[in-house]
C-alpha cells in the first residue's frame, strides 16, 4: 500500500475515534456508586478476562482513571463474591456509563462484594438463569448480573432489578416493561418478588391454535392476553371458502409458569372454517351433476379450488363427440364443499 493511502486510512481511523464521546468513570460511576464498596476492583479495559492481582485498582481509589470509550468491569478480591452488575458499558454517543440504568428512575448502578462465608445466607446466585418454579431471571440486556443480595422479609431499602422470563414465556400483555423485582428467597431455588406483575406466562406461537391442524400466517409469538389479527393456514387439502374474510382475531391464552411457547391462540366465536378443497382433475364421482351432461368423459383442472370459487376447467368428450364450437376452449365449473366432501358442479355447459 502506498504512503498516501496508508496516511489516509490512519487519518480516517483517528477521525472516527475522535468522534466518539468518552465516559467519565470517576464522576459518573466510581465516586457516586462504587467508592464506598470494600474489596471491589474497577477495570477500564473492556474485552479482557480480568483477574484481581497486585496491579488491580480498587474502586475506592478515585481520581486515577481517565475518561475513555471502553466500558468498565468490576470484580471482587479473593474470598469475596460479586453481587450486582459486573459490567458498565460506555455509551459513546452520550458519554454516559450504563445508560439503561442511569436513565431509569427505579434502577441504580450497584456492585458490591460479599464474603464467601456469608453467601449462603445473604446472596441469590445464578440469577442470570431462570428459576425452575417461577421461570423468572434478571434481564441481562439491561445489565450483566449473576448474583444479587437476598432481600429479607419486610425490608424497604433494597436494590431493584429489571426482570425477565425464561425463553418462550413472558409477562402478561397488559404489563408494561421493564418489570422490576428483587430476590426474596434462596432456600429452594431463587424466589423473586415483582412490583407490578404476577409472573411469567406461556407465549403463543403461530403453530398452535384452538382449531385442529390450523396455524396462523405470522412469525412472531404473542404474550398471554394479546389479541392478534392474522390470516390462517389450513391443513393440506383444505382452504377457507372463496370470498371469506382474509384475517381473523385470535387471543393468546397461556398458562402461568407453563412450558415455552405452549400457549394457544383462540378465535372464540369468530373462527374461520377450513373446508375441503374441490380437487384438481376430479373424478366423475366428484362432480355432482356429471351424469346430467351427456357424453362427458372427464374434466381437467390444474389446481384445487376453494369452496365457492368459480373456475375454468377443460373437458374431454366421449368417443365420437366434441364440444360445441362456442365452448371449445374451456367450461365453467363452480366449487362447493363441506368440511370433508368437495364437489364440482357444472355451471355453464358443456354442450356435446
Amino acid at each position: 500500500m502506498s504512503g498516501p493511502v496508508v496516511l489516509l486510512a490512519l487519518l480516517s481511523c483517528f477521525q472516527i475515534a475522535s468522534a466518539l464521546t468518552r465516559c467519565d468513570y470517576e464522576l459518573d460511576l466510581k465516586t457516586p456508586f462504587l467508592a464506598d464498596k470494600e474489596n471491589l476492583y474497577c477495570f477500564d479495559d473492556e474485552g479482557v478476562d480480568h483477574v484481581v492481582d497486585e496491579d488491580s485498582v480498587l474502586c475506592s481509589d478515585v481520581g486515577i482513571q481517565s475518561p475513555r470509550t471502553d466500558g468498565m468491569d468490576v470484580r471482587c478480591g479473593a474470598g469475596f463474591t460479586l453481587v450486582g452488575y459486573s459490567f458498565y458499558p460506555c455509551d459513546t454517543q452520550t458519554g454516559v456509563l450504563a445508560t439503561s440504568l442511569s436513565s431509569d428512575e427505579t434502577l441504580s448502578q450497584y456492585s458490591a462484594c460479599v464474603a464467601e462465608a456469608d453467601v449462603a445466607a445473604n446472596v441469590c446466585s445464578g440469577v442470570d438463569v431462570a428459576a425452575e418454579a417461577s421461570k423468572l431471571k434478571l434481564d441481562q440486556d439491561v445489565g450483566k448480573v449473576s448474583n444479587v443480595d437476598l432481600v429479607p422479609e419486610n425490608t424497604t431499602d433494597y436494590v431493584s432489578y429489571a426482570m425477565a422470563c425464561d425463553d418462550g414465556l413472558d409477562f402478561q400483555f397488559e404489563v408494561s416493561k421493564p418489570v422490576y423485582g428483587y430476590c426474596s428467597g434462596n432456600a429452594e431455588g431463587n424466589a423473586f418478588t415483582l412490583a407490578e406483575s404476577d409472573g411469567c406466562y406461556e407465549m403463543c406461537s403461530a403453530a398452535k391454535t384452538n382449531l385442529e391442524g390450523v396455524t396462523l400466517a405470522m412469525e412472531e409469538g404473542s404474550r398471554n392476553g394479546a389479541t392478534v389479527s392474522s390470516e390462517v393456514v389450513c391443513p393440506s387439502g383444505f382452504e377457507i371458502a372463496f370470498g371469506a374474510a382474509e384475517e381473523y382475531a385470535f387471543v393468546c391464552n397461556g398458562v402461568k409458569e407453563g412450558s415455552p411457547n405452549e400457549g394457544i391462540y383462540d378465535c372464540g366465536e369468530g373462527c374461520p372454517e377450513c373446508l375441503a378443497q374441490c380437487p384438481a382433475n376430479p373424478t366423475s364421482e366428484q362432480i355432482t351433476n356429471f351424469a346430467d351432461v351427456e357424453n362427458l368423459a372427464s374434466v381437467s383442472l390444474a389446481v384445487p379450488a376453494a369452496s365457492g370459487e368459480t373456475v375454468m376447467a377443460g373437458v374431454a368428450c366421449g368417443e365420437g363427440f366434441s364440444l360445441a364450437s362456442e365452448l371449445k376452449s374451456s367450461t365453467i365449473y363452480s366449487a362447493a364443499a363441506t368440511k370433508t366432501i368437495p364437489r364440482l358442479t357444472v355451471a355453464n355447459g358443456p354442450l356435446l
